[in-house]
């Protein structure tokens, strides 16, 4: 068979199925064409660049230079932390990891990878 729409293992199947194959196609296509990204995995995260865009968007919020360290470590809780909670500082550190935990859970949720 010569027809352009014609896959070679397609000859044993009935006309029926042949033509709910195509019009598979032409759904799965159309769906492309609108961005419809639906039933297809997206690519996995780049956690590096995920990062790197918390800690621009971190820094132009607080209008200094915020290192990885002042969101991704572990939580403030030392005796500085603690007893000291009331200065300006301490909390603005505080402050700083507490959003920064909060734009990495959400970045990283499973319904935007998946």
């Amino acid at each position: 068979m010569n027809r352009p729409d014609h896959r070679p293992d397609e000859g044993d199947r009935s006309p029926e199925e042949h033509d709910r194959r195509h019009e598979q196609d032409g759904h799965e296509a159309a769906g492309r064409e609108r961005g419809d990204t639906r039933g297809t995995p997206r690519a996995a995260p780049d956690l590096e660049a995920e990062a790197q865009a918390i800690d621009r968007e971190l820094s132009l919020q607080y209008g200094r230079v915020i290192d990885r360290w002042a969101w991704a470590s572990r939580v403030p809780d030392g005796l500085f932390d603690n007893f000291l909670g009331w200065l300006p500082g301490v909390r603005q550190r505080r402050a700083i990891w507490e959003h920064g935990q909060r734009l990495w859970a959400e970045r990283m949720a499973p319904e935007r990878w998946t």
